[in-house]
């Protein structure tokens, strides 16, 4: 299977991450994730709005990828996928250092195993050649180097300090 391309947005709150997503994802062959990261908490858990203005679980995109990644919602060990993301950001740093890099194995594999399956339900549902996942957070980016199924493209994205400030 080709793996999917992922282009990651790496940066820190408020520095223009999420519009940068959406204007890669206007781009032809491109969708916009928004931040997969926070897919289990905001979305499966506390029902958030998606960018198509319905709740996570009447959005007919997200509902088709969970079906197709884990055959539904009732298929989906949530706080399973929190724990793992949690233990996956505490390991990070070591992963860092380790002879493998960002290659190395990670977690217990949980976390890992589950982004496996999100990535190519989301390309195969929304037909895109690249999916574009703002989620900023460095483990994020380092849990998506050690899967074999994504190809990944990272972009440092970097606003003046001031500007953030300013926009808290």
């Amino acid at each position: 299977m080709t793996p999917v391309k992922v282009v990651f947005v790496s940066s820190w709150s408020r520095s223009g991450s999420t519009l940068l997503d959406l204007l890669l994802g206007s781009l032809a062959g491109f969708w916009s994730a928004g931040e997969i990261r926070y897919l289990w908490d905001r979305g499966v858990v506390e029902d958030q709005l998606c960018g198509c203005g319905r709740t996570f679980g009447a959005c007919p995109v997200w509902s088709a990828v969970r079906e197709q990644a884990f055959g539904g919602r009732r298929h989906f060990d949530v706080e399973e996928t929190l724990r793992g993301r949690e233990q996956d950001r505490r390991r990070a740093p070591w992963r860092l250092l380790s002879p493998g890099g960002g290659r190395a194995p990670h977690g217990d594999g949980r976390y890992a195993s589950i982004l496996a399956r999100i990535y190519p339900a989301l390309r195969e549902v929304t037909g895109a050649r690249v999916v574009v996942d703002s989620s900023k957070y460095a483990s994020h980016g380092l849990a998506l180097a050690a899967i074999p199924e994504v190809e990944l493209h990272v972009v440092h994205l970097v606003r003046d300090a001031r500007a953030v400030a300013w926009s808290w």
